[in-house]
């Protein structure tokens, strides 16, 4: 689990919570599957949902991903 806090000048504009939901017949690979939640505070909006990623690449990159993935 981790989690990610956007800010801008102190100012909370969102934050990310993810989770590794991999399955253990899906661990024998390097792909792993996360979920997570992206809450926006200004306007209560919840975006949810599932992304894959190596887990030979960074944190960074897990991160770059899931904002890709937010239909904003």
């Amino acid at each position: 689990m981790f989690s990610v806090e956007i800010r801008v000048n102190t100012q909370l504009i969102g934050h990310i919570y993810c989770r590794n939901v991999t399955s253990s017949k899906q661990d024998l690979d390097d792909i792993n599957v996360y979920k997570y939640n992206y809450y926006k505070p200004e306007t209560g909006e919840v975006y949810s949902g599932h992304v894959k990623h190596d887990k030979k690449n960074s944190i960074e990159r897990l991160v770059q991903i899931i904002l890709n993935n937010i239909k904003l």
